[in-house]
């Protein structure tokens, strides 16, 4: 069991960390919430009440290529991030980093609606009669 003089100084420790966000970070960061996300989310796809609604429909299987292949793009990004600098000896422009993040999260939001209408749209259009 943790002493008090021990939990103070952890806290003061804590208070004094600078946290440094990078590039990098942020895409990693991304890349860990779309995982969770489609981890929380596959629980729900598996469920007997979703079934009939939603596996008569392309939603589940766009919806899981779709998520994949934004992770592995996070994926791909951070890696470039991590390694260009190493091997040219050159930093990378880190507001440009950021704005690449963004875009890129904008674009997965948009890219996840459109997925959304499209499977509703042809579910109501051709779906069960």
């Amino acid at each position: 069991m943790a002493s008090a003089p021990a939990i103070y100084r952890a806290a003061e420790t804590i208070e004094q960390m600078v946290i440094n966000t990078t590039t990098l970070i942020c895409l990693s960061e991304g890349l860990f919430v779309l995982l969770a996300g489609n981890l929380m989310n596959a629980e729900n796809n598996g469920t007997s009440t979703l079934d009939i609604q939603l596996h008569d429909t392309y939603f589940v299987i766009a919806h899981i290529h779709l998520i994949f292949f934004f992770t592995f793009l996070f994926l791909a990004f951070a890696a470039v991030y991590f390694v260009f600098p190493r091997i040219t000896g050159r930093a990378m422009n880190a507001p440009m980093g950021y704005i690449h993040f963004a875009t890129l999260v904008m674009i997965l939001f948009v890219c996840g609606q459109v997925v959304f209408v499209a499977n509703l749209g042809w579910s109501l259009v051709k779906g069960q009669k």
